[in-house]
Parts: C-alpha cells; structure tokens; sequence
C-alpha cells in the first residue's frame, strides 16, 4: 500500500493540476481496493458463543440453527450494552455483519459498534429492520442510524440534526431478511452499505475525535450469523 501511494505522489508532481486530481483519486481507490481484497477476519458468532470468545453481558443468547445456517439469537435487552468482539485496536478498514431483525416496532435493532472505549462510549451504525418497508414515509426515514454515544446518542440527533445521520434505505429487505450490514470507515467518514449495494444507504462524518477502539454488536431481539473485519493497518 505504501509503495502504491508513493507512485501516485511522483506521477502527479509531473502533471497539470487536473490530472494530479485525477491520479490522487486513482491513488486512493487503489489503496481501498488492496485493503479490501485482502483475506478479512472472520469472526463465526454461533462458534465464538461456544467457545466462551464473546463478551455478552447481560444479553440472553443462545444458539440457533435452521436451513444449514447457523447463528445467534438474542433476546430484547433494554440496558443495550454491546456485544463485544475480541478486537481492541480497530482503526480504519472494513467491517460486515450478516443479521436478521423482527417486523416488530420499536423491538428489534442490529448493528456495529466501533472506536469505542467501554460500554458507553463508541460509534455506532444500526438498524430499525420494523421500518425498512414501513408505510409510514416519517418511519420509513429512520430505517439506518449512525450516532456517537453518550454525547450525540439518536434522540440528540434526530431533534437537533434531523435527517443527516439516520435515512431511509433504497430497494429496503424485508424486516425478517437476513441483510449484509458493511460499514467503510476511513479517517472520519463513515458509509453503510446494505446487501452490497453501489450507493450508501448512510454516508456521515464522524462526531468524535476517536481513532481506534474495540468492535462490537449493538442488539436487540435479532439473529446474528457472523462478522468480517479487514483492517488497513499493518498488524492485519
């Protein structure tokens, strides 16, 4: 990766200012794309519960199995506190997770926690699946929602940023699909993607200084199958 961008940088000091726009950009989409097409971690959730290797809390998990698919079920949990991942040092990189959510309002969520310190304080980008094809348009906007908690949790930023970090999701799953949830994350840019899309469902700035924490799962009455990690730092 360090010999790609050092290319990049020599070609553009030989060119017009134009082409130097246009080389950075190559440059960068390059980098994304060596990072991302390396080998991920992946962390098989049904697996890591028998083997003791997930942190749950307070959350009722279980094991579940149907249709050759193996996964977690958790129970509705209102203290809310992550699942956690035996990943301490996430910085910049890629992070999937495979989830199934409840047609049921306001009683189902799935999503990734990132950067975080401790139970309270992390990123987070989650999923409403009981609004994904909700009728109601106002429902149906808050189908994906970024927030950085404790300071800007989702009723901070919805009354006083309305709109900018939670959206609707293009061609919406159903709400008991099982749905790629893939966040990019690089430098202070956070996109979601949903199924692979092109486009990001959620596209924001982060609302905090931290660049690195641990990895977990913010959840509430869903299946959970397994997480993908690729990390651009050297230590992959």
């Amino acid at each position: 990766m360090r010999q790609i961008v050092g290319i990049s940088v020599i070609i553009c000091k030989k060119t017009n200012f134009r082409r130097n726009e246009w080389k950075l950009a190559i440059s960068f989409f390059l980098i994304s794309f060596s990072v991302f097409a390396q080998d991920p971690l992946v962390f098989r959730l049904p697996q890591m519960l028998t083997e003791g290797s997930l942190e749950i809390g307070k959350h009722e998990v279980t094991n579940g199995e149907k249709g050759g698919r193996e996964f977690l079920i958790v129970g509705k949990n209102q203290a809310e506190k992550p699942i956690w991942l035996p990943i301490n040092d996430f910085q910049e990189g890629k992070i999937e997770l495979v989830a199934k959510g409840k047609d049921i309002l306001q009683g189902s969520f799935y999503g990734l926690v990132f950067h975080a310190e401790n139970d309270s304080i992390f990123d987070v980008v989650y999923c409403r699946p009981f609004n994904f094809r909700a009728e109601d348009p106002v429902r149906k906007i808050h189908a994906i929602q970024y927030s950085s908690n404790p300071d800007f949790d989702w009723p901070f930023l919805r009354t006083n940023h309305n709109g900018i970090y939670e959206k609707g999701i293009d061609n919406a799953p159903a709400a008991e699909d099982w749905v790629t949830l893939t966040l990019e994350i690089q430098g202070d840019s956070v996109r979601a993607f949903i199924n692979h899309s092109q486009a990001p469902a959620l596209s924001v700035k982060k609302l905090n200084n931290r660049t690195q924490g641990k990895i977990g799962i913010r959840v509430a009455n869903a299946e959970l199958e397994l997480i993908r990690i690729w990390k651009t730092d050297d230590d992959f």
